[in-house]
C-alpha cells in the first residue's frame, strides 16, 4: 500500500462463505493481524430463505473441491442438499460465525448488519463518510446474477447426471448453454423459489438463530445512534 495510506477496505464474501474451512492456525493467524492494525469487521446478514435459495442454486453450477464437492454440481434435489448439515446446512448458521468472530476479534470490533436497503449508503453514514468524497465507476459494476428460473434448475440437474463423465471444459460448455438456454426459454418459468415445506425445512434449521441475530443487529444499531 502507498506510505500515506490511511485507511483499506476490504469487501468479500469468501470469510463467511469458507470459514468452516479455516483451521485453528489460520483463524489465529487472522486474530493476530487484527491485533497489528485498528481493525474493524463489519458482517452483512441476509435473509435466510433467499440466501440458501442462492446458494443451491450456485451449487449447481459451480463444481467444487474441498468439503463441498459432496454436495456440488450433482443431480440432488433441496431436501437431499439439506440432510449435509456440516457444509450446507452448516452456511445457515449465522449467528454461530458472529459470535465465534465476536469471540476472535473481540466483541468491539464486530458490527453486524441486517442485508436490506441501500448497504452503500449505510456504510458511508456508519464511518461519517460523505458520498462527495467517494467515487464510483459506473461502468465497472457487475450486474447481480439473477440465478435461474425453475426450469433452468431442472435442466442443469438432469445435466449434472454425467457431470462426473465429462471434462472440466465440457462441465463449463454445458454450464454456458443451460444459461443460455434459460435466458431464452425461462421467461416463461418462475425464478426458483423454495416451496412452503423447503420453507419450513430453513426455518427449522435457522429461523431462532436468525430471530436472535436480528435483535442482535437492531441492539447493535441502538447503541451506534446513542454512540453518535
Amino acid at each position: 500500500m502507498p506510505q500515506h495510506a490511511h485507511t483499506i477496505i476490504l469487501t468479500m464474501d469468501e470469510i463467511y462463505g469458507h470459514w468452516r474451512d479455516y483451521t485453528p492456525l489460520a483463524k489465529g493467524l487472522l486474530r493476530r493481524l487484527s491485533e497489528m492494525f485498528d481493525f474493524e469487521m463489519d458482517v452483512w446478514f441476509p435473509e435466510p430463505n433467499p440466501f440458501v435459495t442462492a446458494l443451491f442454486t450456485q451449487y449447481f453450477t459451480k463444481p467444487m473441491k474441498g468439503p463441498e464437492e459432496s454436495v456440488s454440481s450433482r443431480c440432488i434435489h433441496f431436501e437431499e442438499i439439506m440432510q449435509d448439515d456440516w457444509w450446507f446446512r452448516g452456511q445457515l448458521d449465522f449467528l454461530g460465525f458472529y459470535y465465534e468472530a465476536r469471540n476472535l476479534f473481540g466483541p468491539e470490533r464486530v458490527t453486524p448488519f441486517l442485508y436490506s436497503g441501500d448497504t452503500v449508503e449505510r456504510f458511508l453514514a456508519h464511518y461519517h463518510i460523505s458520498r462527495k468524497k467517494t467515487f464510483q465507476a459506473e461502468e465497472t459494476v457487475r450486474p447481480a446474477d439473477i440465478g435461474l428460473s425453475e426450469f433452468g434448475v431442472w435442466l442443469l440437474r438432469v445435466a449434472n447426471r454425467w457431470h462426473s463423465r465429462l471434462r472440466q471444459p465440457e462441465q463449463a460448455r454445458v454450464e454456458t448453454w443451460v444459461r443460455r438456454i434459460d435466458r431464452v426459454l425461462g421467461g416463461w418459468s418462475p425464478a426458483f423459489r423454495l416451496n412452503e415445506q423447503q420453507a419450513a425445512l430453513v426455518n427449522r434449521y435457522a429461523g431462532r438463530g436468525w430471530a436472535i441475530l436480528q435483535e442482535e443487529c437492531r441492539k447493535s444499531a441502538s447503541s451506534r445512534q446513542v454512540a453518535r
